[in-house]
């Protein structure tokens, strides 16, 4: 069932991935969440054309974002800074790890609806599959506006799979999850001093553009 969710502008640094939902406006037109896995959360929006202001809180997860459809100007902020622009379109992702919350506004393009794929995927599991690829300490590199045929075809394998509805898979979407983890250790990710969380270090000046569009 497609439901609406509004922003609700509040005093937080910091939300889960559930309630990212909450802070950013649009339609929800399916996600894994009856069936939800430790290690991923899927979920896919139709974004408002247009959006003026509203503020994004942090959270700890690693998250992937895929355009669906659609093009858009997105701009972001972080207290203090200049707007970042960034002009998106279908097949384009970005994949962001940030601590530290921002403010977002954008306008969509042309005639097709703007939709957006979120991914959400545990850090356990990224850290298991970088401890097997990498065998050394590391963080997300993030990225703004990538495009790779191998993250494109794992995330047109979920959407479809999302959008069966009443018999989507617990276990295709967690198969899925895994071939995700291992893509991203074996190619987005930089190596960094021991101790260091490989979902941290990348605020500020290193948060990217459009991260939860």
């Amino acid at each position: 069932m497609q439901r609406a969710s509004r922003a609700v502008k509040v005093d937080t640094g910091q939300t889960t991935p559930l309630g990212l939902e909450a802070h950013i406006p649009g339609e929800r037109i399916a996600g894994n969440e009856d069936n939800l896995q430790p290690d991923i959360l899927v979920q896919i929006f139709r974004r408002q054309r247009t959006e003026h202001s509203v503020q994004v809180p942090a959270v700890a997860e690693p998250l992937l974002v895929w355009i669906l459809t659609g093009c858009a100007r997105v701009e972001e902020r972080g207290a203090g800074e200049q707007w970042q622009v960034k002009n998106v379109s279908a097949g384009d992702f970005y994949l962001t790890a940030t601590d530290v919350p921002y403010e977002m506004r954008w306008q969509a393009r042309g005639p097709e609806p703007f939709e957006v794929l979120h991914v959400y995927l545990g850090v356990s599991l990224l850290e298991e599959a970088v401890a097997q690829v990498q065998g050394r300490p590391c963080r997300i590199r993030e990225t703004v506006g990538g495009r790779d045929e191998v993250i494109s075809q794992l995330l047109a394998l979920c959407r479809r799979e999302l959008l069966r509805r009443h018999d989507t898979s617990a276990t295709f979407i967690a198969g899925l999850a895994r071939c995700l983890a291992v893509h991203l250790a074996r190619f987005y990710m930089e190596a960094c001093a021991a101790g260091v969380s490989l979902t941290k270090g990348n605020g500020g000046n290193g948060r990217q553009a459009v991260a939860a569009v």
